[in-house]
């Protein structure tokens, strides 16, 4: 028997050493309150910023090699554009819902601060029924969630229609990262549909 992993929805796990100027100047950003008793940055334009422009660089690499080598996509004549970026702070007792990225194509996480009690982010499958079975073995096309435990210089990049959260804090420790979107520009031809689209 053959069985085809449908409708995956790959997540990419990698590691960038922190350079001890990009957690500095995440605490030195004005921030503002959002849901789950956590906050952001002001300034959703981070990667324009001095401090984060290599890291950005990084960032559009890393998601590059994404695209090509891990999805298999041709990006020939197209170009990957980071449309926001933004700090988040959890502290004890704060955590993020299930929420998606809309209106973008790729987005993405770094991890500058955070230790073992500072909670997980976890990503949602749509196909949940299989949920409530027992298994003998796991397998990630149908289990209903990953659980993800990150430490400073995690990045995960993964489809900005996949649903994700945060669960609580527990650290007395600030957990920071730094979030952002990517969308994709140029024209997509299907020379067989005779159709053209412009990004």
């Amino acid at each position: 028997m053959q069985i085809l992993p449908l409708n995956a929805r790959p997540l990419a796990i990698d590691h960038i050493d922190l350079d001890p100027r990009w957690l500095a100047h995440s605490l030195s950003q004005p921030q503002q309150p959002i849901s789950g008793h956590a906050h952001r940055s002001t300034n959703t334009r981070q990667f324009d910023l001095e401090p984060l422009r290599d890291l950005g660089l990084k960032v559009l690499d890393r998601t590059s090699l994404y695209l090509t080598e891990g999805l298999g996509l041709d990006l020939t004549g197209l170009s990957l554009e980071l449309q926001n970026s933004w700090f988040v702070y959890h502290s004890r007792g704060s955590s993020a819902g299930p929420h998606q990225h809309r209106r973008s194509v790729i987005s993405g996480c770094y991890y500058l601060a955070c230790d073992r009690d500072s909670g997980h982010i976890q990503f949602h499958s749509p196909c949940v029924e299989f949920a409530d079975l027992p298994r003998k073995t796991w397998l990630p096309q149908i289990s209903p969630e990953w659980s993800i435990l990150p430490e400073p210089g995690t990045l995960l990049i993964f489809p900005s229609g996949l649903s994700h959260s945060v669960t609580e804090s527990h650290s007395p420790c600030l957990r920071i990262c730094l979030a952002w979107n990517i969308w994709i520009r140029g024209q997509i031809s299907c020379p067989d549909q005779l159709s053209d689209l412009k990004l």
